[in-house]
């Protein structure tokens, strides 16, 4: 009998320390994920912060070029007025070049602006990893290095 208990005794200690390894394995998984998770969720708020910060940053690049273009088009508008005026008098326009000159500034930026969106949507669709999207954008900055 006394054999008997101690060997259930021994047999209920050895059950208490796997049961209580089973316990503290469960527990560091769950330390584990919720770590995880964590830096995941630190990781997601970092992504848009980022991202925030990028647009605030569009949102001035964009507001200035507005306000250049307002600055643009007084200016326009002044050296009109000014032909016209030389005009009136019987003298020759002078500003034809310099109000095409800035004409022509629109159209660069504007064309500026178009390559710098398509640039970004292509490096976008680089960094989700769409296949498809590689080869184009392979294809599409070929020629740039090509000799």
């Amino acid at each position: 009998m006394v054999k008997k208990t101690g060997l259930l005794i021994s047999l209920i200690a050895l059950l208490m320390i796997a049961g209580t390894t089973v316990l503290y394995k469960s527990y560091q998984n769950r330390v584990h994920e919720t770590r995880m998770k964590m830096a995941l969720a630190a990781q997601a708020r970092a992504a848009l912060d980022v991202r925030k910060q990028k647009a605030v940053g569009r949102e001035f690049e964009e507001l200035a070029i507005t306000s250049q273009r307002r600055a643009d088009a007084i200016a326009i508008d002044n050296l009109r007025i000014e032909d016209r005026i030389r005009q009136l008098e019987g003298r020759p326009a002078k500003n034809r070049l310099a109000i095409v000159q800035l004409e022509s500034k629109w159209q660069y930026d504007d064309l500026f602006k178009s390559w710098q969106d398509e640039t970004s949507k292509q490096l976008e669709l680089l960094e989700k990893g769409d296949p498809l999207s590689r080869q184009r954008c392979k294809g599409h900055w070929k020629h740039y290095w090509t000799p």
